[in-house]
């Protein structure tokens, strides 16, 4: 973590705010293996019904699976649908 992650981190600490809000950082929720939703996202990098990379604040999110579709995309929130069987990171 760099110097300005530390701080906001700290600054995160000291208000008792979400650290996912103050770093950008994904939050990611699922209900079962069967739908999965991404905040905090800048966008899809590949899509296909076995694979979907969606780019992260420092990184990405890596999802495989089966029948895999978008259900909905906004500005920040990306909902998927169908059988996931791993979710992956990697952060740079």
């Amino acid at each position: 973590m760099g110097k300005m992650e530390g701080f906001k981190g700290k600054v995160s600490q000291f208000f008792d705010l979400p650290e996912d809000v103050v770093l950008n950082l994904p939050k990611i929720s699922m209900v079962g293996n069967l739908n999965l939703i991404v905040e905090n996202h800048r966008g899809i990098i590949k899509y296909t019904p076995e694979l979907v990379k969606i780019r992260v604040y420092s990184g990405q999110v890596i999802i495989e699976g089966e029948g895999l579709i978008i259900e909905s995309m906004e500005e920040e929130v990306i909902s998927i649908k169908g059988e996931v069987i791993e979710v992956g990171f990697n952060f740079f």
